[in-house]
Formats: structure tokens, C-alpha cells, sequence
């Protein structure tokens, strides 16, 4: 049993069409509706639990970390529990560039802080592969404030405060996406599992 999903576009309008089980092709269907299918085709294995499947998330060294000289450290963390570099580069934000990146907190008390926060030095950006990468991921960081965070994560050993927690993290699948498509472009990004995603 296989599970599919197409995502495409018609009259701009984007929409998806799930196929589950044995099913004979679509894609006739989806020419003669004159439709664009995007690059994008999604395929899970129905047998295939969460923390089997090859993920792709973003993470990004902030600038107290940087200052710190940590990069090479916090890099070990994920190394060892198996995620991969697939993509990294050293940037300066300009303060238009953060604001887009945060504009989900935009109407938080703590926005201009956070924006004024990661225009204050370079970070590393870079981009991590592995299965449940993201979930595992987060686990390596530790929870936002460092006073919560045990030992032996990234932000229990690096962060000295809620404000410079030392890395950032995706939360989840839709917005690892959206994270690494504002940063690198495909042909930046060098697969290093067997099954590319």
C-alpha cells in the first residue's frame, strides 16, 4: 500500500490530488485538464513510521554562539546523533532580512529585540538531513530557555539566556521547507543519505 500525493497548479489556483492504495495513473487525467504539475510530487510509504523517514530541516548558529567560537562544537552535537550538513553558509542579516525571516513574530512584544538580536553579528546557516531530522533536532538544542534545558544539549551548555539561546531551529515539516528555500537554493544543497530526498 502506497499513499500519493500531487501537488499542481490551475488558473493559479494551487491544489492536490491524494492517491492511496493500487491506482491506475493520473497523469492523462491531468493533461487533458491542462494542468501544471509542479516540480514537487510527495510519496510516503504507508509502512513507514515518522522516525523512519529521511528529513530535511534548518538550523542556525546565532550570533552569541558565533562570538563564542562554538561553531565547531554545537556541529558535533548533531554529527554524533547522525544528522549531516548538507548546505551551510556564514551570513550578516540585514535587519529586512530577519524581519521577513521572523514575520511570524511580528506582533510579539519581543520582535524588535529578537530582529536587533540577529542583525548583531554573523550566524551559520545551514541546512541538516537525516531521519527525523527535525524532531531530532530539536532535542539536540534543549527547550528555548536555557534554564530548562539539561545538560547536553546545545542550549544547555552554550545559551546564557531566553534572548541568546546560542542556535535556531524548525518546528516542523512546513516550515523546514519554507526555512531552507529562504536561505539556499536547490543547487546548493548536496544530498549525503542513499535516498536523496
Amino acid at each position: 500500500m502506497f499513499s500519493l500525493q500531487i501537488h499542481f497548479v490551475q488558473e493559479g489556483e494551487l491544489g492536490t490530488i491524494n492517491l492511496q492504495g493500487l491506482c491506475q495513473p493520473v497523469f492523462s487525467q491531468l493533461e487533458e485538464d491542462s494542468l501544471s504539475i509542479t516540480t514537487e510530487i510527495q510519496v510516503t510509504m504507508s509502512h513507514l513510521s515518522p522516525s523512519q523517514v529521511t528529513e530535511q530541516t534548518l538550523s542556525i548558529i546565532k550570533p552569541d554562539a558565533v562570538e563564542q567560537n562554538q561553531i565547531g562544537n554545537i556541529i558535533e552535537y548533531f554529527e554524533k546523533e547522525g544528522l549531516s550538513i548538507v548546505a551551510a553558509k556564514m551570513v550578516k542579516l540585514s535587519h529586512k532580512q530577519a524581519a521577513d525571516f521572523y514575520a511570524v513574530h511580528k506582533e510579539r512584544p519581543f520582535f524588535q529585540e529578537l530582529i536587533d538580536f540577529m542583525t548583531s553579528g554573523p550566524v551559520l546557516v545551514m541546512a541538516l538531513e537525516g531521519v527525523d531530522a527535525i524532531n531530532l533536532n530539536r532535542r539536540i538544542m534543549g527547550p528555548t530557555d536555557p534554564s530548562k534545558a539539561p545538560a547536553g544539549t546545545i542550549r544547555g551548555d552554550f545559551a546564557t539566556s531566553i534572548e541568546k539561546n546560542a542556535i535556531h531551529g524548525s518546528d516542523g515539516p512546513n516550515t523546514a521547507k519554507q526555512e531552507i528555500k529562504f536561505f539556499f537554493k536547490d543547487t546548493e544543497i548536496y544530498h549525503r543519505t542513499s535516498s536523496p530526498l
